[in-house]
């Protein structure tokens, strides 16, 4: 899913036989709380190690909801990325490591590392994931039937300044500026 920056891999036979694995069990997200301790998993194909090899780090979540905004560059490209609410770690990750498992210390998977990772104006030593709440199970869980995750999208602009959540104006063409 281009727009959530997420994939399902599986396996496929080869001549070897393929190694058993366990996947992690999904742990709930919401119930994170600032300064917990994670651990980001890297991918070991990852394009900055080129050695095959996982890459790891922890580090303690600074936020439960950080909102990353679309930059104007990507505002103009045909394909919506769609940026939900993120946690942010203070866990450095390295290029590559996007899809990546964030687990707790009880072994659970509760967020998966995104290439926002190094969003134009916020903290290159930040680490953002896309929390295992219930808009993002329901996302993997959909790629796993081999589905299309499916968005809502309106288009609109809030009026940021009175932090009243008052519909500023709808964004060109959007389905909100198609109603207008």
């Amino acid at each position: 899913d281009p727009r959530s920056d997420l994939a399902v891999i599986a396996p496929r036979a080869a001549t070897a036989p393929p190694p058993k694995l366990t996947p992690l069990p999904i742990g709930d997200a919401t119930k994170l709380r600032k300064g917990a301790f994670l651990v980001a998993l890297g991918n070991p194909f990852n394009a900055a190690g080129r050695d095959g090899r996982p890459s790891a780090s922890w580090g303690i979540l600074s936020n439960v909801a950080r909102r990353l905004e679309i930059s104007p560059e990507e505002r103009h490209r045909p394909t919506l990325r769609n940026y939900p609410t993120l946690l942010q770690l203070d866990a450095k990750l390295n290029l590559g490591m996007s899809g990546g498992a964030v687990v707790n210390l009880k072994g659970e998977l509760v967020g998966l590392t995104t290439n926002s990772a190094n969003a134009a104006g916020f903290d290159a030593q930040a680490g953002y994931a896309i929390p295992m709440d219930a808009m993002g199970r329901r996302a993997v869980e959909a790629l796993r039937q081999g589905k299309e995750v499916e968005y809502g999208f309106l288009g609109v602009s809030l009026d940021l300044a009175t932090l009243s959540n008052r519909v500023q104006g709808a964004q060109p063409g959007t389905p909100a500026a198609e109603g207008e």
